[in-house]
């Protein structure tokens, strides 16, 4: 299975989609993993700001990972690919 990873604008932070496993995992100053079909992707737009976020919202765990215009654009486009064939993650 296919593992995806978004390019973050800070090198010390990844964001990985994990397929086979079914996990997203991020690593960086605070790392974590969450089941992929716990995750939404959501497009933001606030004043000048256009982005997005990741928004995880499993066993407890909330939380959002906000993301640049260029890493939502990766991101959104990983999504898509992963609900071609598997329907695992959320867009809005």
């Amino acid at each position: 299975m296919a593992v995806f990873s978004i390019q973050r604008c800070n090198p010390d932070e990844q964001i990985v989609l994990d397929v086979g496993e079914g996990m997203l995992r991020i690593y960086g100053l605070t790392s974590f993993s969450a089941p992929l079909n716990s995750v939404t992707l959501r497009h933001v737009e606030i004043g000048k700001y256009e982005g997005g976020e990741l928004v995880v919202d499993s066993e407890g765990f909330c939380g959002n990972v906000r993301l640049t215009l260029a890493e939502y654009i990766q991101a959104d486009h990983y999504f898509k690919v992963i609900n071609q064939y598997n329907h695992e993650v959320t867009l809005q």
